[in-house]
């Protein structure tokens, strides 16, 4: 959902940053894994080695759980065009394991598609 505010309030912007400024609303859904199929029990995802931080343990575990590879993330943000590329400013929250992350503040320059 995108909204170009201040060409909603003025229909004569001379300005190409404040005719290109838009007030963004996002969702966004993915999955990446490794091997043959995101839901696998050998999908690296799904297994952690404990402990992971001693060079050579006498004892390693590994313990094979069940993740979701399926992650998303939504939130707000604003956009303004500047020397033909989008700066965006994006604040989001992410969905991993189905439990809502920390909200994140993200800065980009890119293109538009």
């Amino acid at each position: 959902l995108r909204v170009p505010i201040f060409r909603y309030l003025s229909k004569n912007i001379r300005s190409s940053f404040f005719r290109n400024f838009q007030v963004v609303g996002f969702f966004d859904a993915g999955t990446a894994w490794s091997g043959s199929n995101p839901f696998s029990k050998d999908n690296p995802l799904n297994i952690s080695t404990f402990p992971t931080d001693v060079k050579d343990p006498l004892v390693s575990v590994r313990v094979k759980y069940f993740r979701d590879p399926i992650v998303a993330g939504y939130g707000v943000g604003l956009r303004c065009l500047v020397f033909g590329y989008f700066l965006k400013l994006d604040y989001a929250w992410g969905i991993e394991t189905r439990d809502i992350q920390e909200p994140r503040l993200h800065f980009s320059l890119g293109t538009d598609f």
